[in-house]
């Protein structure tokens, strides 16, 4: 039990059981181990609620009403194949167990229920989340080491531009001071000039700085956080042609600001990938929003048709060069998020469809 404890504390639960009675009595049970469960009391009602959260670990019955622990495991496993579920079932349940080991649940619980054997299975699973769960963290920092590389370089083409303009003005203001042509306007001028240069350069190493902080989960304006990710991309964006429309309303989301950056960035740097790949000419981005729903799109040609349900599995790519890790990052961050990301093809390109958790 102390080695359950150590893997279930972080980890919460979505429990599904008709029997009202029996269901107090688990709920005790569970909650020895776990500090976030919800309850469901037929599998159409646990539907619903997995639809609006995500869960760790989903215990139900086999027979209830309306839907069935069948069902209901296929229709998870559809939305998230990964999802773990385990069923409880009577000994004359076989033929329907065969049935789910189909489906890919991870485990079974015998009734009546057998105290170890019920340990033993919670505490397997609980493992597999918990490892799972420290990869998925691994990967997504090294994804973030991965985009600092590529924001050094963005970087530093920036200050390599003002350095170089700094440098120009300084000898034409030298020449207008030889020639006395210099005066003070013209020194107004050019210090404005500096001046808003040296401020623009600023916020980009302040956004660059704070975008590798470990940040906690907060409530944040959906137009600052996208005008901050657009900030670390203002220079790699004028260098490739792009035009960014963007209409955003003011509204709040509940997120992990830097993590949802990351996505932010996969996403347009995927579209920047395929602009040039593709050589398009009029290259537009827009960005919008529906509530808490958010919309990026490009007119860069879209996706295969037979190829676009894989765009976010691991090592898959469609483009020439690439790992293929960037989308399949920003479906693990959603994931982590509690949220969802996915992907259609519109007339002229594709369409990301990226939903977060409303802070309003």
């Amino acid at each position: 039990m102390d080695e359950l404890l150590k893997y279930t504390k972080n980890l919460n639960l979505l429990y599904v059981e008709d029997d009202k009675y029996l269901v107090k009595e688990m709920t005790e049970l569970f909650s020895n181990f776990f500090d976030d469960i919800e309850i469901a009391y037929n599998g159409e009602e646990a539907l619903n609620l997995y639809k609006k959260e995500k869960f760790d670990i989903i215990i139900s019955d086999i027979k209830m009403p309306k839907m069935d622990g069948i069902e209901l495991s296929k229709q998870i496993k559809e939305i998230d194949s990964e999802q773990e579920i385990i069923i409880i079932s009577a000994y004359n349940d076989s033929n329907k167990l065969m049935s789910l080991i189909k489906i890919g649940i991870s485990d079974f619980i015998l009734k009546p229920l057998d105290f170890q054997q019920f340990l033993q299975t919670i505490l397997k699973v609980s493992k597999n989340v918990y490892y799972k769960k420290s990869t998925q963290k691994f990967l997504i920092q090294q994804s973030k080491l991965a985009q600092m590389g590529e924001m050094i370089d963005m970087v530093a083409h920036q200050w390599l531009q003002f350095l170089n303009l700094l440098s120009m003005k300084t000898e034409i203001l030298n020449l207008e001071n030889q020639e006395n042509s210099l005066n003070q306007e013209k020194i107004n001028k050019y210090t404005k000039e500096f001046l808003l240069e040296i401020k623009e350069l600023a916020n980009v190493l302040n956004e660059f700085r704070d975008f590798f902080q470990e940040k906690n989960k907060e409530k944040v304006s959906l137009n600052t956080i996208l005008n901050s990710s657009l900030i670390l991309l203002k220079d790699y964006l004028v260098k490739n042609f792009i035009t960014i429309n963007m209409e955003i309303e003011n509204i709040k989301i509940d997120i992990y600001p830097n993590e949802f950056k990351q996505v932010i960035l996969n996403i347009i740097n995927n579209m920047v990938d395929a602009f040039n790949e593709r050589d398009i000419e009029d290259r537009i981005i827009k960005i919008y929003n529906d509530k808490n729903i958010l919309y990026i799109e490009d007119n860069a040609g879209g996706i295969d048709e037979n190829l676009i349900d894989k765009i976010f599995d691991d090592n898959f790519t469609t483009k020439k060069t690439g790992s293929g890790k960037g989308l399949y990052m920003s479906k693990l961050i959603m994931n982590k998020l509690d949220g969802d990301i996915k992907v259609e093809n519109t007339q002229n390109g594709v369409r990301f469809i990226i939903k977060v958790g409303n802070g309003n």
